[in-house]
């Protein structure tokens, strides 16, 4: 199943003609480019499926100075570009797939943590980062899965009757709308 075959079954609901692609310059395909990916993205995000977490290891952009035993020394001069916002010590990559953040976790030594106490972090608004005091941090969250055959059969249900929603709002905008003007 392909993303257009999505949105397809959702014009089907709402007997609204069909699109042969994302871009072939209808009307339709328009609007469905529009409203497709966020409408996927906030059913990812609200239900928060198990099969679309995901565990990923951060990549550290910044760090507080001289970090020992969890502690930072700040006796040289606090700097933001190269220091996190106090009191973070550390500021990680955001994850470019990453629809919701859910938990930060240590990197394991020797076993795996199986009841993981809650980490404290913050995403950061305007260029997104995450900011913990966690070394070495693996992020759990929900990742924007866009292939449609990997999603469950009720996640894909969900989305469909979600676009089609969407779909028929605007035709009945064009329907209610005053043909004299």
């Amino acid at each position: 199943m392909t993303p257009e075959d999505v949105v397809n079954n959702a014009l089907d609901l709402v007997k609204l003609p069909r699109i042969s692609s994302f871009y072939d310059g209808t009307d339709m395909a328009v609007m469905a480019l529009d409203v497709y990916t966020e409408t996927r993205d906030f059913f990812l995000g609200a239900l928060r499926p198990m099969w679309a977490r995901k565990d990923t290891a951060l990549t550290l952009l910044k760090s507080a100075p001289n970090i020992v035993n969890g502690t930072a020394n700040y006796s040289d001069p606090w700097d933001s570009a190269t220091n996190p916002p106090l009191p973070w010590l550390y500021e990680y990559q955001y994850p470019t797939d990453c629809v919701v953040p859910l938990q930060i976790k240590m990197t394991p030594v020797f076993l795996p943590e199986w009841r993981p106490r809650v980490k404290p972090f913050r995403v950061t608004s305007g260029q997104r980062a995450i900011l913990t005091n966690v070394p070495s941090a693996i992020l759990i969250y929900v990742a924007q899965i866009t292939d449609p055959d990997a999603w469950y059969e009720d996640f894909t249900e969900l989305l469909i009757e979600g676009l089609a929603k969407k779909f028929v709002v605007p035709q009945q905008r064009g329907q209610n709308a005053d043909p004299s003007s």
